[in-house]
């Protein structure tokens, strides 16, 4: 046990020995709301609002998980339209530099928000910038009012710039929701909204998971056929739609998800929570009232006694677990806590949607795989980048680019180029952008021999015209010759 200071509040990090213990103490002797609202500031960010009431959490454990398989078809049509226009530019044989936080970023907000607050504000620019923008100006109230003594922050408050963003954003966020939350007249929903509406912060966790993911992916690309033959092979069992079904048999995809998280945890402290009253471990260590109690969530995921081999990547580890002792596959599924396997937390206040972070993650990162190739640029010599660390959080490097591949096209180009062109063909040079403009013309012509074929055709044609008005023209100037 040791004392550490972190960027919000001095934290006590106990051994993990004590999570059996602490798990199931009531919130009136350790508080993780209360830790929230203490390292966040609730009471200038809006985050004291989880002291109101757990409708959040009655959502997501109950409405969201028993609702999935009605809710995967708007997901799936909200993932593969996100797809299709922030990956729009990525074309067959041909590497794309990509941003990847960005656009993926963008595709889980489209895909989250389709599910929380429908269509079409899930496609509104404003909505979205919200969504991305709240999270970080609420970090940044809290960094900048740390800088003042409690007894200054209430003057200091108005005048911060961060304040002014996040209150341009609680503005448009009640803006875009009140309409929804009047419209609906759900009473218990009204109960419980405050009079500015928050956005989700849940969007950046499931983009970083993700990213994550993609990284691990680029620096060890051996996994992707296996991946892409158990999206095909669940697809094919299940009638070409993606279902609840299909997500449940993507399993190698779910340990590959679940080994990249073990790695790359969000933090590297984690279940936080606030001594509400003396307390007294099983072995005498005395609590104090008042301190915020943490874990060491990196030592626990790198810890021989609990991972053989903790500093190697092993994208199938909880694969191979599962089918080596079915009776407790559940254990090592994504979405599974547990005290070796903290990414969602522990106990009581586990990540209350980490079942359905897990089934839209699985969603379009399946739907990524299987239609597109990505991998690191030549300079980083198939080295995954190094993750920023932000106090105790963990996070992506946002300023990568990866290199993205159209598979599907690719797949076709790579058909084509086993195709002998006809001799006649080679003797007209269409010429390579010429090709490329012509199938947009074409569009059910998706092989290159087609369209050239399709091309001569025309031009026999235009040559049979020109040959016919050359014939009538002559005819005319002959008659008036006579004349």
């Amino acid at each position: 046990m040791f004392l550490v200071q972190t960027s919000d509040l001095p934290r006590i990090v106990l051994s993990a020995k004590y999570l059996e213990e602490l798990r199931g103490l009531p919130e009136s002797r350790i508080s993780h709301r209360e830790s929230v609202c203490d390292r966040f500031l609730g009471y200038w960010t809006g985050l004291d609002v989880v002291r109101q009431s757990q409708l959040h959490n009655e959502i997501c454990q109950t409405t969201l998980v028993q609702n999935l398989p009605t809710l995967l078809p708007n997901m799936y049509e909200e993932a593969t339209l996100a797809i299709s226009e922030f990956f729009g530019d990525v074309s067959a044989g041909c590497q794309t530099p990509v941003s990847s936080y960005g656009s993926i970023f963008n595709i889980i907000a489209r895909v989250n928000s389709r599910v929380l607050v429908g269509f079409p504000l899930c496609r509104d620019k404003e909505w979205l910038q919200v969504s991305e923008g709240y999270p970080q100006d609420s970090v940044a109230v809290v960094t900048d009012l740390r800088q003042w003594t409690p007894a200054l922050r209430p003057f200091v408050y108005p005048f911060l710039a961060s304040t002014k963003r996040l209150k341009r954003e609680y503005a448009i966020a009640n803006q875009k929701l009140r309409p929804l939350i009047e419209e609906r007249k759900d009473a218990k929903l009204q109960k419980y909204c405050r009079k500015d509406a928050i956005p989700n912060y849940g969007f950046h966790a499931s983009t970083a998971t993700a990213v994550h993911v993609l990284y691990d992916l680029c620096a060890e690309p051996e996994y992707f056929q296996p991946l892409r033959q158990e999206i095909e092979d669940s697809l094919t069992a299940n009638n070409g739609q993606w279902s609840l079904a299909v997500l449940r048999c993507l399993e190698r995809l779910d340990s590959f998800i679940k080994e990249s998280q073990r790695m790359n945890a969000p933090g590297l402290l984690g279940f936080n929570r606030k001594v509400m009253a003396p307390l007294e471990l099983s072995d005498g260590t005395r609590l104090p009232q008042g301190l915020i109690i943490t874990v060491p969530i990196h030592h626990i995921t790198h810890d021989p006694a609990n991972w053989p081999q903790p500093d190697k990547f092993d994208g199938f580890r909880f694969y191979e677990k599962r089918r080596s002792k079915p009776e407790r596959e559940a254990e090592h599924q994504f979405a599974a806590v547990s005290a070796k396997s903290l990414g969602f937390g522990y106990g009581r206040f586990a990540c209350p949607g980490r079942v359905f972070a897990a089934a839209q993650l699985k969603l379009v990162l399946g739907l990524l795989i299987s239609e597109y190739d990505f991998a690191f640029p030549e300079t980083a010599k198939g080295v995954r980048p190094g993750n920023i660390y932000m106090d105790d959080m963990v996070l992506p490097d946002r300023s990568v680019q990866t290199l993205w591949i159209n598979n599907w096209d690719k797949s076709i180009t790579e058909d084509v180029e086993g195709i002998e062109e006809p001799a006649a063909l080679r003797e007209v040079d269409l010429g390579n952008d010429f090709i490329s403009e012509a199938s947009k013309y074409f569009p059910e012509l998706k092989v290159m021999c087609d369209v050239r074929q399709a091309m001569k055709k025309s031009m026999e044609i235009a040559d049979k015209v020109e040959e016919d008005v050359m014939e009538m023209w002559q005819e005319r100037l002959d008659e008036q010759a006579k004349k």
